[in-house]
């Protein structure tokens, strides 16, 4: 993508994903497929946004 103003909201953007994948840990206990579900393509989308910024 090149540098400039997109790389900062990429960044954030990943930092929310690590964030919503760190908050389904505590789920699965209660609901495993789930949990696992979200938080690996939280984790996914993070790796791309990284990738692409």
């Amino acid at each position: 993508m090149g540098h400039g103003w997109w790389t900062p909201i990429t960044f954030a953007a990943a930092a929310w994903f690590l964030l919503d994948a760190a908050r389904s840990v505590p789920s699965w206990h209660t609901d495993p497929t789930r949990a696992l579900s979200r938080a690996g393509m939280s984790l996914g989308m993070a790796c791309a946004l990284v990738m692409s910024g």
